[in-house]
């Protein structure tokens, strides 16, 4: 099955009956957004079965739990650049200080809740950008970082299935960011985190 277009729509009533038609199925694409009633009502079972080995366990819920102790809300920032500076021409990179400014806005929106960040990346960055921010920052170590952004109460980052996976594993509201910033979604998605934060 590939769900690009012109493939199914992953929204339709049938498509679970074509996932289901043959005992096994290779699925071409990414599908882990709502839209597909029975993949959100299936979230339970797949949040079960996707569980991380206790292997990985200590470094998926040590840097939330420390951010937790001194922070009111807690906010996942995404840095991704290696492939995404020149996939699709760019669309989807953004330097460093567009995300830092992203976490001001933040920070200024969500006031006066003390806000901290767990800050994942591909690739390693200078920290001296986040000064002035309540932070942990990781680079590398995907499984640890798709776990750590999953227990955030909000995402801000670039769109990708990396994200995605952390937003539907974890029911996070997540804001994308873009070349032209949303101020009403972005103020949104923000309330949404506090408002999961406060209900944790």
């Amino acid at each position: 099955i590939d769900p690009q277009p012109p493939g199914p729509d992953i929204g339709a009533p049938g498509f679970k009956a074509a996932l289901v038609a043959k005992p096994v199925t290779f699925i071409r694409g990414f599908i882990y957004d709502n839209t597909q009633p029975d993949i959100a009502e299936e979230h339970p079972a797949i949040q079960h079965f996707y569980r991380p080995r206790q292997y990985y366990v200590a470094g998926i819920d040590g840097p939330i739990r420390e951010l937790r102790k001194t922070n009111d809300v807690i906010l996942g920032i995404v840095i991704r650049h290696g492939d995404f500076k020149t996939w699709r021409g760019g669309e989807f990179y953004f330097e460093t200080q567009d995300y830092v400014e992203l976490m001001d806005r933040a920070v200024q929106h969500l006031a006066p809740r003390k806000v901290g960040f767990f800050i994942a990346s591909d690739e390693e960055q200078s920290q001296g950008e986040f000064q002035g921010h309540r932070y942990f920052f990781r680079s590398g170590h995907p499984v640890e970082n798709l776990g750590s952004l999953s227990l955030c109460d909000g995402l801000l980052a670039a769109e990708s299935s990396f994200t995605g996976w952390a937003q539907y594993y974890g029911r996070v509201p997540t804001f994308h960011i873009s070349k032209e910033i949303n101020p009403l979604r972005l103020r949104e998605i923000l309330d949404g985190a506090a408002s999961k934060a406060m209900a944790a």
